[in-house]
């Protein structure tokens, strides 16, 4: 399951556990996680049940629109993407996202596409 996140480690998604967002803070506060640099391109996979991991994606460049644009960085996206894949590739693991609304759709769903062929993703509407 992954979501994306902001570089001012602010928390903006509901999940049932708690362990990610302990883990995201943590990473924000400390700078590093895992060898993993807190950051635009950061990618943080959080376990959360056997088989079950949360992806904190960091590629939103603080939470509002500035100037009409959108939080999102599609560079730091499709870093997190990469880092993404590679962990869920040895897997085989499916991934599943809600569909990211934070900037341009059909930019964010070419980047799934081109970073995550061949493996099985899931996009849900809420």
């Amino acid at each position: 399951m992954a979501h994306l996140c902001s570089d001012a480690a602010a928390w903006t998604f509901s999940l049932p556990w708690e362990e990610p967002q302990r883990a995201f803070r943590a990473w924000a506060h400390e700078g590093i996680w895992q060898g993993e640099p807190f950051g635009l391109g950061g990618a943080q996979m959080v376990e959360v049940e056997a088989q079950l991991w949360v992806a904190n994606l960091v590629a939103q460049r603080g939470v509002h629109s500035q100037e009409s644009v959108p939080p999102i960085r599609y560079g730091a996206l499709e870093t997190c993407l990469d880092k993404l894949q590679g962990f869920a590739r040895p897997r085989a693991a499916s991934l599943h996202l809600s569909r990211l609304d934070c900037g341009s759709w059909d930019r964010i769903e070419a980047l799934l596409l081109k970073m995550l062929a061949g493996l099985e993703v899931f996009v849900y509407d809420f």
